[in-house]
């Protein structure tokens, strides 16, 4: 019985041994395979690792990289504002010349101009001397481009008023200076060299450079003749005065300065036009001087007829143009500064003279007709300021 027995319980035994063997083989089992997993996430991590070392040697080299990218761009904006600086210095030199040269060249024809006006013995040639004088002021070669802005246009006003004026005034004192001339006289037939200067420079004042014309139009600007600058700044004198110079263009002042040139200017202006008029239709040479003349005396006298039966409507058109502008200038004066001051020797020329058109020829046309009555109004006109 206890044998039977013994023999059920050993088998019982022997089967909880073999479970406690096999279950005892699955942990080892297990634990061997968590030390190799184990080892491998060793493994793992060591790479990673590696890895991690290898992509901050990267990024190292790449910020290095980037680094060197930064400060060849640096450099690069450098060099560019270096190019820019060197491109506005070039820009600048190149404008320094071309002033430089423009002022020098304007100058010198200026100068050149104005001494061969002086030695030219004719006033007709002088006159054309003038004409290029006027022309070649550095205010007549303004472009309203590149350093050519309105500040430096008044600038150049300024510089042409002064130099005008000062040449001016320099040959009024060289006139009065001499034996039987009075001051500021506007005397349209007299002779000295001074004299002739004056009136031709005072007859071509109102010139402008005609290869700027174009440049202006396209500018919507006004070109401006030194006979302008001089009424303007005269017709100025009273707002001038009130205001102050910071309330006007510099070459205001200039005029004002020398204010008695400018006036005189003006007066032998509308003198010498109405003279040149008269000398033409009196077949006068620049040479003559009826004035002085005993024939011319007796002219002034007893009156003399002016035939203009051998001119073409040309030449009776510009003698009626010159005592247009003689008179716009005379209104001009008699508005803004007084009397116009009319030679008296010219007034009694005018006064005792007669037109004898060519209407009884067979070249006479109407056209001629009417721009002969048309300067007899005109002559009218002119006496009539006269007397102002």
């Amino acid at each position: 019985m206890l044998k039977k027995s013994f023999g059920f319980s050993g088998i019982i035994f022997a089967f909880a041994m073999f479970v406690i063997f096999i279950s005892g083989c699955g942990a080892l089992d297990t634990m061997d395979d968590m030390k190799s997993t184990t080892a491998h996430m060793d493994k793992t991590t060591d790479d990673m690792s590696k890895n991690t070392q290898d992509l901050n040697k990267k990024t190292d080299e790449l910020d290095k990289k980037t680094g060197e990218v930064d400060e060849n761009v640096k450099h690069t904006s450098n060099t560019t504002d270096d190019l820019k600086q060197i491109s506005q210095n070039m820009f600048d030199d190149f404008l320094n010349v071309h002033i430089q040269g423009r002022k020098g060249n304007s100058w010198t024809i200026r100068a050149d101009a104005w001494r061969y006006m002086n030695a030219e013995p004719q006033v007709v040639g002088k006159i054309s001397w003038a004409a290029g004088f006027f022309e070649a002021m550095e205010n007549q070669l303004w472009i309203d481009h590149f350093f050519d802005d309105k500040q430096r246009l008044e600038k150049l006003n300024k510089d042409a008023v002064d130099q005008f004026l000062r040449l001016s005034f320099a040959e009024i004192d060289k006139l009065h200076s001499r034996w039987f001339h009075d001051r500021f006289e506007t005397n349209p037939f007299d002779h000295d060299n001074q004299a002739k200067n004056l009136f031709a420079a005072a007859v071509t004042m109102h010139l402008i450079n005609p290869d700027e014309e174009r440049l202006y139009a396209e500018h919507k600007l006004q070109k401006i003749s030194m006979m302008d600058l001089l009424k303007t700044a005269l017709a100025s004198e009273k707002e001038y005065n009130q205001k102050g110079p910071a309330a006007f263009p510099e070459y205001v002042k200039e005029v004002l300065q020398l204010k008695p040139a400018a006036i005189y200017l003006l007066r032998l202006r509308a003198n010498f036009l109405a003279g040149m008029a008269f000398g033409k239709m009196a077949k006068l040479d620049d040479r003559n001087n009826i004035v002085q003349d005993v024939n011319g005396l007796k002219d002034m006298l007893l009156g003399w007829t002016a035939t203009l039966s051998h001119r073409n409507l040309a030449e009776i058109g510009m003698y009626l143009d010159w005592m247009k502008e003689a008179n716009k200038t005379c209104s001009w004066i008699h508005q803004h500064l007084g009397s116009c001051d009319i030679d008296a020797k010219l007034q009694t020329l005018y006064r005792k003279m007669w037109i004898r058109s060519g209407k009884n020829g067979g070249e006479w046309t109407p056209l001629m007709e009417k721009a002969v009555a048309d300067l007899k109004t005109e002559m009218k006109t002119f006496l009539a300021a006269a007397k102002n």
